[in-house]
């Protein structure tokens, strides 16, 4: 299931919703523990789970980029800023024990490079879910990343035409 591309308040919002089978305190962990977000995002590290805390984004080169964080309420929601965006994780528990998460990102400006962070986006959702349902995932795009990444290429064009 895709992103729903659209423009609002001046700004573009890529948003994702997907109904994960596992506890919503499942899915907050996988967000919020370094241990668990590193699995699915191993450039990451939160250093401090707090409003005005850090997470650390390692190119691997040696040189980092910080983010901060902007909102922490567990187990329902983290938003932080990348780069001039944001990002934001919403959790709702369902009356059946499963969790709907909404992700979001508030994209300020339209780059070439923000197809790939949305499909980026998409293959961690996939990620995040497979290992919460006990299977191994590696490091990196998915199999599926080149699609999603011409699906968003063609979104945000599209958009940009309107």
């Amino acid at each position: 299931m895709y992103a729903t591309i659209k423009k609002q308040n001046g700004s573009t919002i890529a948003e994702f919703n997907r109904t994960i089978p596992h506890p919503i305190a499942s899915v907050w962990r996988m967000l919020s523990v370094n241990e668990q977000l590193q699995k699915w995002f191993p450039q990451l590290e939160i250093e401090q789970l707090r409003p005005e805390g850090k997470i650390r984004f390692d190119f691997g080169n040696g040189s980092y980029e910080e983010m901060t964080i902007l909102k922490v309420s567990e187990p329902s929601s983290l938003a932080f800023t990348w780069d001039t965006n944001i990002m934001r994780f919403e959790l709702f528990g369902t009356a059946d024990g499963q969790t709907a998460l909404k992700l979001s990102e508030d994209v300020v400006e339209v780059t070439p490079h923000t197809p790939r962070d949305i499909a980026g986006w998409q293959t961690c959702l996939e990620n995040i879910i497979a290992i919460l349902d006990g299977y191994a995932v590696k490091p990196g795009p998915s199999e599926n990343w080149d699609e999603f990444y011409q699906y968003y290429k063609n979104e945000f064009e599209t958009l940009a035409e309107e």
